[in-house]
């Protein structure tokens, strides 16, 4: 099929954990590839470490980006009703959601959770076209957007 491997453009990581990385690399068509602290694959970064901190904080900035660009084009007065927003609004959850299974061990820990509910706060204050000083419960349930495990405990 005439199929080749452009040596050039190949990544390395070495998934290690907890463990150290001895410095490995690998020869291909007289090109030396060294391994990566991180690697972008199909939209998801892996890191050496095998944490999924980057991930998620590469999700944190995307979708930030992605709520500010909303926010220019729906002002909260004479903007759109709250549906054409919740439409917009799962653009961003479509975001988050990518490769979710991926990197839901890393909900356990409460910082990436945390991370993960301020987004999903901005998203309900745009969509529910609400101030900044509402309560989170509250603007989550106006926005019909599912609350976090933090929230549904109270």
């Amino acid at each position: 099929m005439g199929v080749k491997l452009a040596p050039e453009k190949t990544e390395l990581v070495i998934l290690v954990g907890q463990r150290k990385a001895k410095d490995l690399s690998i020869k291909l068509d007289n090109l030396v590839i060294k391994p990566q602290k991180k690697v972008k694959y199909m939209e998801v970064w892996f890191d050496s470490s095998m944490r999924m901190t980057l991930h998620v904080t590469e999700i944190r900035d995307k979708t930030t980006g992605l709520i500010q660009h909303l926010t220019r084009i729906t002002p909260n007065i004479g903007g759109p009703r709250a549906e054409k927003r919740r439409l917009l609004a799962s653009v961003v959850h479509s975001t988050i959601l990518y490769a979710s299974p991926i990197w839901d061990r890393s909900m356990r820990f409460k910082h990436y959770e945390n991370m993960l509910e301020r987004i999903n706060r901005k998203l309900a204050l745009m969509v529910a076209s609400a101030y900044c000083t509402c309560p989170t419960v509250t603007v989550l349930c106006l926005a019909k957007i599912p609350p976090g495990e933090d929230s549904r405990a109270e």
